[in-house]
């Protein structure tokens, strides 16, 4: 999909998703709400993407609401709902590798591109360093040798593709 214009033309396509994946109506609306404005300034973009992201909205949802603890049958349940949609065969082996990581791994990953090593830090209570090392070792194991490339060219849309707040 090529820009904000052509992810609208599938708006009831996206509302439908976000209702399956929270299973509120109401909360699947401002899902899709933050969706849009998250890629508004996107050129590129696909459906595996648009799942991937309203997957993460509802987690950062819920995480919010809870204080920051969800459990593993909130974020299996979305990522079960979210696997239906195709991945580009250059990003299916990645996928792969992120979904083989540990869960708590993962999660500091997917934080990683929202927030900083020190925000993550203080969110979860723990080590800046134990932060740092868990994104780093998940990362170069998700991405093997194109890693290098990765920390070089800054291309986090490989998993997914939120701008780092701080």
């Amino acid at each position: 999909m090529n820009g904000i214009k052509e992810v609208l033309e599938h708006n009831d396509k996206w509302r439908a998703l976000a209702f399956e994946i929270s299973g509120d109506y109401d909360l699947a609306q401002d899902l899709v709400q933050d969706l849009y404005l998250k890629i508004l300034d996107r050129e590129e973009m696909n459906e595996a993407f648009i799942a991937i992201s309203l997957k993460n909205l509802y987690i950062d949802s819920i995480r919010k609401k809870h204080h920051g603890r969800i459990n593993d049958y909130i974020i299996n349940t979305a990522r079960d709902i979210v696997s239906d949609f195709e991945v580009e065969d250059c990003q299916l082996e990645y996928v792969e590798r992120f979904n083989n990581l540990p869960m708590r791994q993962q999660e500091l990953i997917l934080e990683s591109f929202d927030f900083s090593i020190r925000q993550i830090a203080e969110r979860f209570d723990i080590n800046r360093m134990y932060v740092h090392r868990q994104i780093h070792k998940g990362l170069s194991y998700v991405l093997g040798d194109d890693y290098k490339e990765y920390s070089n060219s800054n291309v986090k849309h490989l998993l997914t593709s939120d701008n780092k707040k701080d």
